[in-house]
């Protein structure tokens, strides 16, 4: 028998109502890479969250931004867990590496090899190649939030979220934690990654942005013989991506349903 819980706390966010929905145009290949259906949340990246050290936002990506701006609303629901314990709260993340720089495979394309570290260094920001870990978005957040406890990032493209969901519910079962923030977070940032989802969706589906934080704790856990389930992107529906299964459930009033 398996062992589930109910949100203490969640947050999501994502693209209004009225923003519009657009081919999104990537101009880094020729002809350029078109998306088609989007919905992006209408926000420059440095506007969505106030982030506690404005230096890190050279360090994320976009992803990234909208990952600390849902787990970073957890702070007070988070607060009295803190101070028992830090070090018995998690953070359990399922998000995508963040864009890869395109313009400068563009560059480097038909270069003599004698160019190419010259190119590729002129191209790249030393703090490029932080804002393209999976991992950096959720040591922000747990520097940010004071966690001390274990952070765990999984990236499979459509289990990630219940990944990160069930290894939440075992380390509260096991009393590791008594607190566990569930995070995920999907930008049209990368335009491979949009594309992979645009092509596992059905083509009336709209991608969009979007991010979800969820909040579970060892005092809500319940017993129950279903497991967290998998759904599938719905005809007609939106969809974000890596982050759609935890949207889900932090919509709901309580969960697995």
């Amino acid at each position: 028998m398996s062992r589930v819980s109910r949100s203490r706390w969640s947050r999501c966010l994502l693209p209004p109502a009225d923003a519009p929905v657009e081919d999104r145009v990537y101009d880094v290949y020729d002809p350029p890479l078109v998306v088609a259906r989007t919905r992006a949340i209408p926000a420059a990246t440095q506007d969505l969250v106030e982030l506690p050290d404005r230096r890190a936002y050279r360090s994320l990506s976009r992803t990234g931004v909208l990952l600390c701006a849902a787990g970073l609303a957890a702070a007070e629901a988070l607060g009295p867990h803190l101070a028992a314990d830090r070090y018995r709260v998690g953070i359990y993340c399922a998000v995508d590496p963040g864009a890869q720089n395109y313009e400068c495979a563009r560059e480097l394309a038909g270069r003599s090899r004698e160019d190419f570290a010259a190119v590729f260094k002129q191209l790249n920001h030393p703090k490029r190649y932080l804002s393209q870990l999976a991992n950096l978005p959720a040591a922000h957040l747990g520097i940010f939030l004071g966690v001390r406890g274990p952070v765990n990032v999984y990236c499979h493209s459509t289990a990630a979220a219940l990944h990160a969901l069930e290894q939440a519910e075992l380390d509260l079962a096991g009393g590791t934690v008594t607190a566990a923030l569930v995070c995920s977070a999907f930008s049209l940032e990368d335009p491979l990654l949009a594309l992979r989802v645009r092509t596992s969706c059905p083509e009336e589906t709209v991608i969009r942005e979007g991010a979800a934080a969820v909040l579970l704790t060892v005092d809500a856990l319940l017993k129950a013989d279903n497991r967290w389930p998998r759904r599938e992107p719905r005809p007609g529906a939106e969809f974000s991506g890596i982050a759609q299964p935890l949207i889900d459930f932090a919509q709901e009033e309580s969960f697995p349903c």
